[in-house]
């Protein structure tokens, strides 16, 4: 879609004066000629085909001395994927993201691709649902060949539609979620839940469905938490619980309780989550094997790196202290907290505006990150191996002390 052109409201200018086009009619006519108007801005915005790319800035965090790229620089809400996705392709060529309208209230988008440096953006598909806290939901194929959205849509590299396999295929609604031999219902859980009488009041649903990176236990959330898709007003959950099941259908069962926001380790054998009432960052084996608190400082969006050594996670709760706003470092081996990058904000932490969802690399050595700091959500990248980052793409990529 492009812009309107001035032409287009000529009419309204010069329409006949006479006592029916009194100056509030006109006033009210420009208004609507102006959402119009924006509303085409907006989405012309979404899908601006003369971004090229190269809109990378370096420079280092003030505080932690780490290196920054800031990989967007627009007047759009530019996201990456969600914290528990990949926007990187499996050999870390290409990063995925997602172009909004500037406001809160983005609801179509467009998914574009760009090169590990920052060049050569890429419009690869419009009109593709947007919010503001998960983007497009766009995520790459196992073969990194193609790029997925929703629970059927897909496009090559090119931008072209493109058929996805049925086994790549889903259905999830409130009810259940099913993939090939994989079929959870909310029957399912209540069955083994601890919690039927707060789950009598108050029913719960399946969200959350989450893959190993081995592709062979699939991870569901079961929680009656609510919010108000349109004015984000949130009812806490009395019941948060996790689930898991094998790829052939077989072997379900009840991981336990959760606080928030459960991912994958690297090793398809541990889940990180933050614990419920207030317990910590647990880190637990799937087998039962182990469940341990890693440290009291939760964050939000957690996830491990690559070589299992440490977390990341946001903090942006009010009950953060000292790491308020900061991308965080939580060291699994003893719990030690390190700030990894600062990501000040300028509209309030809530699903209508942004959170910072921080992503690692396949190679462990960046982290990926959104950030509102400039007033509009942009896609930023802090280097936390700068060896590994020096050497896959040179020493000029490392800001100067």
């Amino acid at each position: 879609m492009t812009c309107a052109h001035p032409n287009n409201v000529m009419p309204l200018l010069s329409l006949p004066r006479s006592p029916r086009f009194c100056a509030a009619t006109l006033r009210r006519l420009a208004g609507i000629v102006s959402a119009i108007l924006i509303s085409q801005v907006g989405l012309a915005a979404a899908a601006d085909p003369a971004r090229k790319g190269g809109e990378r800035q370096i420079y280092r965090d003030p505080e932690t001395g780490r290196t920054i790229w800031r990989m967007t620089v627009s007047k759009t809400n530019d996201k990456h994927c969600y914290y528990s996705e990949q926007p990187w392709n499996p050999d870390m060529t290409k990063m995925l993201w997602a172009v909004g309208q500037p406001s809160a209230q983005s609801k179509i988008g467009a998914i574009w691709v760009m090169d590990a440096d920052g060049s050569n953006f890429r419009r690869l598909m419009d009109n593709v649902p947007y919010n503001m806290h998960t983007g497009t939901n766009a995520v790459w194929s196992p073969d990194g060949r193609r790029v997925y959205w929703g629970e059927t849509g897909a496009c090559d590299l090119q931008g072209n539609r493109v058929s996805r396999p049925p086994s790549d295929e889903f259905v999830r609604s409130k009810e259940e979620y099913r993939k090939g031999p994989i079929h959870i219902t909310n029957a399912m859980c209540y069955a083994l839940s601890p919690h039927k009488e707060l789950l009598d009041k108050s029913p719960a649903a399946v969200r959350n469905p989450k893959w190993s990176p081995d592709r062979k236990t699939f991870m569901i959330g079961f929680s009656n938490e609510h919010e108000d898709r349109v004015t984000y007003k949130f009812t806490p959950p009395t019941v948060k619980e996790l689930y898991l099941i094998a790829a052939d259908g077989k072997n379900f069962r009840r991981l336990g309780d959760y606080g928030h926001h459960h991912s994958w380790g690297p090793d398809s054998r541990h889940v990180i989550f933050a614990g419920p009432k207030s317990e910590g960052l647990v880190y637990q084996a799937i087998d039962g094997s182990s469940r341990r608190v890693i440290s009291k400082t939760t964050g939000t969006h957690a996830s491990v790196n690559p070589q299992l050594t440490m977390a990341v996670t946001d903090c942006y709760n009010n009950t953060t202290g000292p790491y308020l706003d900061y991308l965080l470092l939580i060291h699994l081996a003893d719990g030690r907290v390190e700030k990894l990058a600062k990501t000040p904000r300028t509209h309030a932490r809530s699903h209508a505006w942004t959170h910072p969802n921080p992503s690692w690399s396949p190679d462990g050595s960046m982290v990926m990150y959104d950030s509102d700091e400039s007033g509009v959500c942009q896609v930023y990248i802090v280097i936390v191996d700068e060896a590994k980052v020096r050497k896959r793409f040179g020493d000029a990529v490392i800001a100067a002390k």
